[in-house]
């Protein structure tokens, strides 16, 4: 029986230091992939558009909790 939680795609938050365009300089930033594994979020971090512009590997990191209730 394998465990529910290998068939969910989990969010990850990819955090860093990231070069803006607009401001001429370096700025924290982040942004979210959805994936079922910390490796497979790395991948798709690496694919996305502000991994290119960032100052040295960012961290990434698995989201729990994430349902807000009001």
């Amino acid at each position: 029986m394998l465990k529910q939680d290998l068939h969910d795609l989990s969010t990850y938050r990819v955090e860093g230091i990231f070069w803006v365009p607009g401001y001429n300089d370096f700025d924290i930033d982040y942004f979210e992939v959805k994936a079922f594994s910390k490796k497979q979020a790395e991948k798709k971090a690496k694919m996305h558009w502000m991994y290119k512009l960032a100052k040295k590997p960012p961290a990434i990191t698995k989201l729990h909790n994430q349902k807000i209730t009001l």
